[in-house]
């Protein structure tokens, strides 16, 4: 039997977006076209105790009060989307529930400076802008030409990215007490990012951990940002980042990084036995010139 059955056939969406992203103008127009008309997969957030959940206005609302799972950086909020429902699982590690929902039903809930990524986590993936989101909202296919001339166009500015470990010196401080208090966060980093077009500048937190559910994640993002309120300069936000896998959409940015919390792993205590004091190592490795009962 030929294994290649088993496999199933991509989203066409997800078949535009490679083709654009190795084409030209032509296989832009072509992703375009089938965004528009294209189903995607929106990460929720966990319900409310009560069921409710509240009208996911993203851009002008607090990012814990919308359903969708968002995430932010600085002043940048970003909603991941999704071309199969597969993909939502890659991306968080685990089990995820997600809606899904046509691209022109998510645009028109979506406020004005909220950003979307499609498909983080994979190999291909692509940002959309506000502006294109506006465009694409009120001009539809009639936008295309204006779109495609822009990201042609565009200049490719990368975030500047500050690892120096003497930032931040006083809110590590405090981020190490929280950190300590979730047995399943292994290290911390923070970094600092700066926008080179507007000159803002916003640290990131990143952690390394081994799972998370989705009620007690909100909990530590809450806790550490408002933690981070008071021992920031107005204007600064601090940014959670919790996938710094090579394929998650933050990894690169902490290549360089030293983190600034490590847990502390206790050792097992060891009892000594009547006859001779030992060692953790000994212990584990055997006695040397130790008899065998053979």
């Amino acid at each position: 039997m030929d294994d290649s059955q088993d496999i199933a056939p991509a989203a066409p969406l997800t078949t535009a977006l490679d083709l654009a992203a190795a084409g030209g103008k032509d296989e832009l127009l072509a992703f375009l076209q089938v965004l528009l008309d294209a189903d995607v997969f929106v990460p929720l957030r966990p319900e409310k105790e009560d069921g409710a959940m509240t009208v996911p206005l993203i851009g002008t609302g607090a990012v814990g009060e919308t359903r969708f799972a968002t995430t932010r950086i600085g002043d940048t909020e970003t909603l991941p989307i999704f071309s199969e429902e597969a993909f939502v699982e890659t991306w968080a590690e685990r089990e995820w529930p997600s809606e899904r929902l046509s691209i022109k039903s998510l645009f028109q809930l979506l406020g004005e400076s909220t950003w979307c990524h499609l498909n983080p986590g994979q190999e291909i993936g692509k940002e959309i802008s506000p502006w294109e989101i506006e465009l694409l909202r009120n001009g539809g296919v009639e936008a295309f030409g204006e779109v495609i001339e822009e990201i042609a166009s565009r200049e490719n500015i990368e975030v500047e990215v500050e690892t120096d470990g003497s930032l931040y010196p006083e809110l590590k401080a405090q981020l190490r007490a929280v950190l300590e208090s979730y047995p399943n966060i292994q290290e911390g980093f923070l970094i600092q990012l700066r926008d080179p077009a507007s000159g803002s500048f916003s640290p990131l937190l990143g952690i390394k951990h081994s799972g998370f559910d989705e009620e007690k994640w909100l909990l530590f993002r809450t806790e550490v940002t408002e933690l981070a309120h008071s021992h920031l300069p107005l204007g600064e936000s601090l940014g959670v980042a919790d996938d710094l896998s090579a394929k998650g959409p933050f990894g690169r940015l902490f290549d360089d990084a030293t983190p600034f919390y490590f847990a502390q792993v206790e050792l097992p205590e060891v009892e000594a036995d009547d006859e001779e004091p030992t060692s953790f190592l000994k212990t584990v490795f055997g006695r040397k010139g130790a008899k065998s009962d053979g």
